[in-house]
């Protein structure tokens, strides 16, 4: 009999762990594409470099539903398992930022190739998509946990507002809810 709940729990463990680590690689592939476009953006300095980044923010933008698509399918984590994603949550707006900075920074550039507007469109649908990357990892983290990671994530919205802005658009209405 302790043999059974033994394996039972080890089962049930093993489960929990394997949501965690569906989060967990989520929000390590957002944080890598974010990277990855931000190399883009400090190389942009012609049209070729223009088109890479946007390769690279098309590819974020399916990274990130992807990975809502990925997490909607998890099952809710615990608080405990909550609180281990803290440090890999904690890497998102930091990366997020360091991209719209460097992409702001690059704005004369995007404006000699014409492709200012079209950087304020990605960025909107990039913010709508973590938006809803947001509403759908907070429905996965326990009530008591839910504001922190709504915080966490109207810091991502508000990064993406000021990269919008700081190129010449208009944010928008901010979204009722955001997740990391």
């Amino acid at each position: 009999m302790q043999l059974k709940t033994i394996f039972v729990q080890t089962l049930l463990v093993g489960a929990g762990l394997c949501q965690v680590q569906v989060i967990n690689k989520a929000l390590q592939d957002i944080t890598q594409s974010l990277t990855q476009l931000d190399t883009s953006v400090k190389a942009l300095q012609d049209a070729q470099s223009g088109v890479t980044l946007l390769q690279q923010s098309s590819a974020l933008l399916d990274t990130i539903k992807n990975s809502t698509q990925a997490i909607q399918a998890s099952s809710e984590l615990t608080l405990q398992d909550a609180l281990g994603l803290q440090a890999t949550a904690q890497q998102l707006p930091a990366q997020a930022k360091t991209t719209m900075d460097d992409l702001v920074a690059k704005k004369s550039v995007l404006d000699q190739l014409g492709a200012t507007q079209q950087a304020i469109t990605s960025l909107k649908e990039q913010k709508a998509a973590s938006q809803e990357l947001g509403k759908v990892v907070v429905t996965k983290i326990p009530a008591v946990g839910q504001q922190i990671a709504q915080q966490q994530l109207d810091q991502i919205s508000q990064t993406f507002d000021q990269g919008i802005t700081g190129l010449g658009g208009q944010p928008g209405k901010r979204a009722v809810a955001l997740v990391v």
